[in-house]
């Protein structure tokens, strides 16, 4: 046992600092081509892929990846490699987002002016100037991808080459699920929820001597050489991520069997995330009309605590869920409620962290008129929440929806199969080696989220308002 767990330990440390490593180097490479080369025509996709890598499904890069390399070295990303390449592909491009944003806050035209001044050799900038500037975001940057990679699920249960490639959450998935181990299980959790506070901890100490800056950046036209050249690199770069998608949507042009299984997977993962979505933000915003109507201050410990708990991985607390209500898990409605309440625990401190900055803006300038009004928590929602956050309340509406469609370790863990969710159902293709209907199911996976994201930015663009003319912190 005790050899078991160590090797499991290592290869989750293993994979994590791999991930870290190669994401922010990447993302670096990146943000200092974009900065150095100001103004080429597709900056603005490559840095739109850093908020699409944020919401996308994690099984879908996996499944195509895989699709895309079937046959041509495709076995060869079972194991540690394919891990790795996956974690990459979703966190370099935030990476190279918040390293770019750290080039153009802390590296002024007046010290490029000194460096100028001083006759500095690239590798003089780089070491005396660039460096010191990015230290702190690049270490950011660095601990963010390797909590992230470190609670990874889907990817690794996917893409885990057996017990030698196989990390903490998955040998607690299979604990509960397979062997029904529940010393081990106990364990394999208590361990996974230890490592991912301390270094979520080591973050959040890094985070708050971290000075926010915020900067307006006028367009710029590109006055380099080389334009075309250059520009056919960042072409080169969207197409790598355009890649996995490429085997998944083909797939919607051909015949296939079992379409009503895939329609009515489709309508039970969409109702359960609108309803999940619908408890996350309800909860939050009654969270925030209380705290207005008692004008109780949102302490620095309070927030230290929403932080942390978003820090928790979701399987860690799917676990814990389990163990404490599988011998209640009989019966379908009992299944669906518990999934719509484990992912309203998983995605509340993540709505709660979104808007906090809003319930302190709103405490400055209503406090007094609430008091003295003494209005009901639905005044406060309908004249002062909804007036100003509608178009926040919709995005995060659409992105929680999204965020628990495709969270596939809620229904596998808590429905043992049974809750056929898009994807279950693309891991139970996967496990019968049915490559081609595990795509067919995330490309339906894929069109309900962007039907999902379309309908949300009809609705804002509608009536859209600029939050910041009205409230300015």
């Amino acid at each position: 046992m005790e050899l078991f767990w160590f090797e499991i330990l290592k290869f989750t440390l293993l994979q994590s600092v791999l991930s870290a490593v190669f994401s922010v180097l990447l993302g670096a490479i990146l943000a200092r081509f974009l900065w150095c080369n100001q103004g080429l025509r597709l900056e603005g996709f490559l840095t739109a892929m850093g908020a699409l890598t944020f919401v996308m499904p994690v099984m879908i890069p996996a499944l195509g990846f895989m699709l895309f390399f079937d046959g041509a070295g495709g076995e060869k990303l079972y194991g540690l490699a394919g891990i790795v390449l996956v974690h990459v592909f979703l966190n370099a491009a935030y990476c190279m987002v918040q390293i770019r944003g750290a080039y153009e806050r802390f590296i002024t035209p007046s010290l490029q002016q000194q460096c100028d001044l001083l006759g500095f050799s690239k590798k003089e900038r780089l070491r005396y100037l660039e460096f010191p500037a990015l230290r702190s975001t690049l270490i950011n940057s660095f601990l963010v991808v390797f909590c992230l990679s470190l609670s990874s699920f889907s990817i690794v249960l996917l893409l885990g080459g057996g017990p030698s490639s196989t990390t903490l959450s998955v040998a607690l998935y299979h604990a509960l699920s397979v062997s029904f181990d529940l010393k081990n299980a106990g364990f394999f959790l208590g361990l996974q929820l230890m490592l991912s506070l301390v270094f979520a901890s080591l973050l959040y100490h890094q985070k708050q001597h971290q000075k926010e800056v915020k900067i307006q950046r006028e367009p710029q036209s590109f006055q380099g050489k080389f334009r075309e050249l250059k520009e056919l690199f960042l072409g080169c770069v969207l197409g790598i991520y355009i890649m996995p998608l490429i085997p998944i949507l083909r797939v919607l042009v051909l015949p296939k069997e079992g379409i009503q299984t895939a329609l009515n997977s489709l309508v039970l993962t969409g109702i359960l995330g609108i309803i999940s979505s619908v408890f996350v933000v309800g909860c939050t915003l009654s969270f925030l009309a209380y705290f207005l109507k008692t004008s109780r201050p949102m302490t620095s410990l309070l927030s230290t605590l929403v932080y942390l708990f978003l820090s928790v991985p979701k399987i860690v607390l799917v676990g814990g869920i389990f163990l404490l209500c599988h011998s209640f898990l009989e019966g379908k409605t009992i299944v669906y409620s518990l999934i719509i309440f484990v992912t309203l625990l998983a995605y509340l401190p993540f709505c709660l962290k979104s808007f906090l900055p809003d319930f302190k803006v709103f405490q400055n300038r209503y406090g007094r008129q609430i008091n003295l009004l003494n209005f009901s928590l639905f005044e406060i929602f309908q004249t002062i929440i909804w007036p100003y956050l509608h178009q926040k309340i919709r995005r995060k509406l659409a992105m929680i929806t999204c965020f628990s469609m495709g969270n596939l370790s809620i229904p596998l863990l808590l429905g043992q199969m049974e809750v056929e969710t898009l994807p279950v159902l693309t891991y139970q293709a996967f496990l019968r080696y049915d490559t081609e209907k595990a795509a067919f199911y995330m490309a339906c996976l894929v069109l309900l989220m962007g039907s999902i994201y379309g309908v949300s930015y009809v609705f804002n663009k509608e009536r859209r308002r600029v939050y910041e003319h009205h409230i300015a912190p």
